[in-house]
């Protein structure tokens, strides 16, 4: 068993979640003997710490779950969350409310509580003017309650808890619930009302005291390079005025240093905006600083508005690029800068707005602002393309495309790097395009054909453009013109005239001798070759197709 946190105790040096107090293994009601750590194994185990103290024993592994369910433990956790939801049921039918059935917590209280009991809480209405995500992370985020909607989604001066013991408890446990809840939102009125003495700009100059990385310098430094990138970017789309955007960005990461985001980090974003606008900021500007941090896990809402997608692209390609050059790059199951998810993210933004840009030349400008700051190693680009590409293969797998035609598609990128041709859409056309030309029955053939074509290439030197006029043997001719043709009509749904190359290919192959003794001859025909492989190249790499 794997856990994020583990403990040891007493004088052993076995690690686990938590002390281990007793083991109880049977198989046909036998004990399994052993021990761990010096704990014997046995037929004992205990129910509810409060509610059925003391040890008994299991005679029959049949009846485990109900002796344990008549001792005030629900071993099953579905059963437990089915009670938990029946409770959050019954509350909305009794008020006419909506508790909001939040999935993650809904988990974390199952697995928290071992005898669920669903009881309802209020507070003062007067909390409400505070903003709604504020209200629903104190309640969630520190006291792991559910919050209550109305069926216009506001928020209404109700909570509902899980508690750990019987019904008869409820009013003590929803007393004591709600005294704690108030101490709560009295600390976040507090904070709230006191960050808004000044504006959010002044927040902006602090970040110079907020260091981002070591090596990488101040969070104020950081907002630097993702100008930088976002200006770039800008002009490289059409977007965006540059006052506009610059605004922004020294504004996207005040809130940082604000009492209420200090207290609690998840809201980073949501009270960067609530601030703005309570500045006089823009629409456009404070949707851009809340925005900016999506996608945040998988299957979030994507930024809305170009200048909120500018400047998420900014900081995440930074904090790749950044964190790769000072060798912090993720490995195995360590990831702690959550660099996988925002390289998904980046991905997801690309592909959703289908914007005309190429993934390698935002790595290489993010590369080109961080270089400002430290030394940036060679061909770090290919191993941030290459990175990219991991996440990519494990979309496009999900997504239906043959292992291998990925593998040919984005090993081109690797190798390349080439601007022009690391475009998002591109490389979902040119998956597509090869899915299609492999139910061709003649695609096989092309596929052999291609790799007898990179075999012979593979080693040799560039040979240079290919000269028409030195082309002698009628085989080279035609081969010469099926290429031009091929190239001319080569699209998605021309790709026929590529799966026509493969006749021609043979048969210079058959007639042809490449290697020949003129230098100039062969060099001639090497780079024929050279230029029919960049045919095959501009779909992916035929080497790796499974044929």
């Amino acid at each position: 068993l794997h856990f994020p946190k583990s403990m040891r105790w007493g004088n052993g040096d076995l690690r686990f979640v938590r002390p281990i107090q007793w083991i109880t293994a049977i198989y046909n009601n036998s004990v399994i003997p052993f021990d761990i750590n010096g704990i014997k194994s046995g037929n004992m185990t205990r129910g509810h710490r409060f509610l059925s103290p003391g040890a008994f024993k299991i005679r029959d592994t049949t009846t485990y779950l109900h002796v344990l369910s008549n001792n005030s433990v629900i071993a099953d956790p579905e059963k437990r969350k089915e009670i938990i939801l029946d409770g959050i049921r019954k509350i909305d039918s009794d008020l006419n409310c909506k508790v909001h059935e939040d999935k993650e917590l809904l988990d974390t209280v199952t697995y928290l509580i071992e005898f669920p009991t669903v009881v309802l809480g209020g507070f003062d209405a007067g909390y409400l003017a505070l903003p709604k995500e504020l209200l629903i992370t104190c309640m969630k985020v520190h006291q792991k309650y559910f919050s209550v909607e109305d069926s216009d989604e506001n928020l209404m001066p109700y909570f509902v808890l899980v508690s750990n013991t019987l019904k008869d408890n409820n009013e003590t446990v929803q007393k004591g619930a709600e005294r704690v809840l108030r101490a709560r939102l009295e600390d976040a009125k507090f904070y709230f009302n006191d960050d808004q003495k000044k504006p959010l700009r002044e927040y902006a100059e602090k970040l110079k005291e907020v260091t981002f990385q070591e090596k990488l310098g101040s969070v104020y430094e950081k907002t630097d390079r993702i100008a930088s990138v976002c200006s770039f970017l800008a002009e490289a789309l059409g977007m965006s005025d540059k006052e506009t955007t610059s605004r922004a960005v020294r504004l996207c990461k005040a809130d940082l240093v604000t009492g209420i985001v200090r207290e609690f980090p998840e809201l980073q974003g949501y009270i960067g905006m609530i601030y703005a606008r309570r500045s006089g900021e823009s629409d456009e500007i404070s949707t851009a600083i809340y925005e900016h941090y999506m996608p945040r896990f998988s299957g979030d809402t994507l930024p809305s508005n170009d200048l909120g997608t500018l400047i998420s692209l900014s900081d995440k390609i930074d904090n790749i690029a950044s964190l790769f050059a000072v060798g912090l790059i993720p490995t195995g199951s360590e990831d702690p800068f959550a660099l996988r998810r925002q390289a998904i993210g980046i991905i997801n933004i690309l592909r959703s707005k289908d914007y005309d840009l190429s993934l390698d030349s935002l790595i290489d400008k993010a590369l080109e602002v961080v270089r400002q700051k430290v030394p940036v190693q060679e061909d770090l680009n290919i191993e941030i393309l290459k990175f990219f590409n991991q996440r990519l293969e494990g979309m496009f797998l999900a997504e239906g495309f043959s292992y291998d035609l990925i593998d040919a598609v984005l090993s081109i990128q690797e190798r390349t790097g080439t601007g022009a041709r690391y475009n998002l859409s591109d490389i979902k056309n040119r998956l597509e395009t090869l899915s299609l030309m492999r139910k061709e029955p003649g695609f096989p053939d092309l596929v052999t054909a291609a790799k007898r074509v990179c075999n012979i290439l593979r080693g040799a030197p560039s040979a240079g453009g290919t000269i028409e006029d030195a082309l002698h043997e009628h085989a080279e001719k035609e081969l010469f013109r099926a290429a031009k043709k091929a190239g001319d009509k080569l699209t998605k749904t021309g790709y026929r005239s590529l799966l026509e190359l493969t006749k021609p290919v043979n048969t210079f192959f058959d007639s042809v001798l490449v290697m020949d003794k003129d230098p100039d001859v062969k060099r001639n025909r090497l780079s024929l070759l050279a230029d029919v492989k960049a045919l095959f190249d501009s779909l992916g790499d035929f080497s790796k197709i499974v044929d």
